[in-house]
């Protein structure tokens, strides 16, 4: 009786065939990389090219510094480094303190490891 002749049948890793369900899914499957690469002049299967980065927002800082003895508007909670404390408007010792730093809020002194006054 003849042999059948064997047949070979590409073996993808476990990896590999991982990988490439993977692109198949981002892409949308079989049926959207045939139909992006159609519509690209001569056929080709590149993705295209991303767009300009954009630039970052200026953020406000965190505190600024005291404007002769005074916080300016906007950062009304007074804060003295030595201590690690900061002061909030309506405080017991709001008006006699001298700040250091100046904050927008008590959450932002409270994220530069200060905490608040004692009342």
């Amino acid at each position: 009786m003849p042999r059948s002749p064997r047949v070979l049948i590409p073996v993808l890793s476990l990896a590999a065939a991982a990988s490439a369900s993977m692109l198949l899914r981002r892409a949308g499957g079989p049926a959207a990389l045939r139909s992006r690469a159609s519509r690209r002049p001569g056929g080709s299967s590149r993705p295209p090219l991303s767009p300009a980065p954009v630039a970052p927002r200026p953020v406000a800082p965190a505190w600024v510094p005291p404007v002769d003895g005074a916080c300016p508007e906007g950062y009304p909670v007074k804060a003295k480094v030595a201590s690690g404390i900061f002061h909030e408007p309506g405080g017991r010792h709001y008006a006699r303190t001298t700040p250091d730093r100046c904050y927008p809020s008590a959450d932002a002194a409270r994220a530069d490891g200060l905490r608040p006054a004692r009342s």
